[in-house]
């Protein structure tokens, strides 16, 4: 090859790769996947005093709530009470990131995704928690505030975003990670953007997670899923082309249709099996050495007329799926037991599991669930009263259906 068609060729592929990054309109974003402190941000105090008192980058295995993992990668900055004295004893935190060179970008927004380990308790009318900019170091402005769904007076709530920024949340935050923009209303060459969070009385339950925080160049148009429901949400489009794809039942005929899917995943349920719930020992006999512990346990029976397929199926009332390829026959029973290694089910020849939790003395709702968690194959809400029979209340027996075709509640 000669030395200029090489050139040329150089040239060419500079040139495309130059055109391609132009093309995309992410200037910055942050993931804490790599301790950036004092490298691409720096926070005013951070500290881990135990899982409910914390300010910093984790993974989730040292805080406390039920973030669900939906964060982007691995970490994400979390923080509850805030003020502990393992940090510096202050209420007031922040997390100021490396200016970002927003040189001839017209149209700037900002996106980040957050969440609560509580999402109904720990916030009081006060308590903030707030993205703010700089633009040209000529100060701090509020870009977005996370504060309790009410106005003045209000305790122990959860936390919500101002999506409308008229002092009240309107968007409950939860434990999964909730992706919301917020155009920056400014222009200039050096932007700043800094997490802030303050509180009038941090007693511990106040809570909040964030991760994924980014700036685009909204004026550069980037067609893609702009839906994060959607199973092809694509986080730097700006322009929904409509490509979204939703995957679930389309079938309008079943029990489960999913009127937002354009993605037929084979999940319709046209029938629903009749699996009973046949018996149920809530109470043993303390007194005659049959502890709850020990002899708790549920039964089911098919009377579908068919072998039918439990994979996935689980509880509700107590804590309970069934492992993949889990059958039942037609007139098999079934018994998930509290403590599946006690005497009573030595030498069972019945499929037997074990479940987690425990029924409640005193009445329970019991719920068997198809895998998808739309359909309930049935139901039973026992009492200890009223026209329910008194002897399975602690007297050693259980409650059992008497014809496995009635109502069972």
């Amino acid at each position: 090859m000669n030395t200029n068609k090489l050139i040329r060729l150089i040239t060419c592929a500079a040139a495309l790769v130059l055109w391609g990054s132009n093309m995309q309109a992410q200037l910055w974003s942050e993931g804490f996947e790599a301790d950036g402190e004092g490298v691409t941000y720096t926070s005013s105090n951070t500290f881990n005093d135990g899982s409910s008192d914390h300010f910093g980058r984790t993974d989730g295995s040292d805080v406390s709530g039920a973030y669900d993992g939906s964060q982007e990668g691995l970490f994400f900055w979390a923080g509850e009470d805030w003020d502990d004295n393992g940090g510096d004893g202050l209420k007031l935190k922040t997390l100021t990131f490396n200016a970002i060179d927003v040189t001839g970008v017209s149209a700037l927004q900002f996106r980040g995704s957050f969440a609560t380990a509580d999402p109904l308790n720990g916030w009081d009318d006060g308590d903030i928690l707030r993205v703010e900019y700089n633009m040209d170091a000529a100060g701090w402005t509020t870009l977005m505030d996370f504060v309790v769904p009410v106005l003045g007076g209000a305790f122990n709530q959860g936390l919500h975003y101002d999506s409308d920024d008229n002092g009240a949340g309107d968007v409950p935050m939860t434990g999964t990670f909730q992706l919301l923009t917020k155009d920056i209303p400014a222009t200039g060459t050096s932007l700043e953007i800094r997490i802030f969070v303050d509180g009038t009385s941090v007693s511990g339950s106040e809570s909040f997670a964030f991760d994924l925080l980014e700036v685009y160049d909204n004026s550069v148009s980037v067609d893609g899923c702009t839906d994060p429901n959607a199973d092809n949400f694509d986080p730097a489009a700006n322009n929904d082309d409509g490509s979204c794809i939703f995957s679930g039942c389309t079938n309008a005929m079943a029990l489960n249709y999913d009127p937002i899917a354009n993605n037929d995943d084979g999940s319709c349920i046209l029938s629903v099996p009749a699996i009973v719930i046949n018996e149920i020992h809530y109470n043993g006999n303390d007194g005659a050495g049959s502890a709850d512990t020990d002899v708790e346990y549920l039964e089911i029976l098919n009377v579908s007329g068919a072998t039918v397929d439990l994979s996935d199926y689980y509880f509700s009332g107590v804590t309970f799926t069934f492992p993949a390829s889990t059958m039942i026959a037609d007139g098999e029973y079934i018994v998930i037991a509290l403590n599946p290694a006690y005497s009573l089910y030595a030498g069972a020849t019945y499929q037997l599991f074990g479940f987690t939790g425990a029924l409640g003395n005193s009445g329970e709702t019991v719920q068997l669930i198809e895998p998808t968690g739309d359909i309930v194959v049935d139901e039973v809400s026992y009492d200890d009263g009223g026209a329910w029979p008194t002897d399975p209340d602690g007297s050693g027996s259980s409650l059992s259906l008497t014809d496995p075709a009635l109502d069972n509640n």
